[in-house]
């Protein structure tokens, strides 16, 4: 994913991947989440050991999940 794929516009930020697994990137380590560190995903925190999925509510400061996507509609759809 972080090579991209072109055709359909896709591209990953490498400073926004996060993973619960021990990762290299291109011999880069990704960022890993430290054990027991919940896992955030689009307004929500899952739990890697027991797969629990709660809010994310310390870090919206009121905002919504929609308010937090881009959509990059220049690019040619998919």
């Amino acid at each position: 994913m972080h090579r991209g794929v072109p055709e359909y516009g896709v591209s990953v930020n490498p400073t926004k991947t996060l993973v619960n697994f021990k990762l290299a990137v291109d011999q880069r380590e990704v960022p890993r989440l430290s054990p027991g560190e919940l896992f955030p995903y689009c307004g929500t925190l899952i739990d890697c050991d027991n797969l629990n999925i709660s809010r994310a509510r310390d870090k919206d400061g009121g905002k919504v999940v929609f308010d937090s996507l881009t959509v990059e509609y220049s690019r040619t759809p998919g």
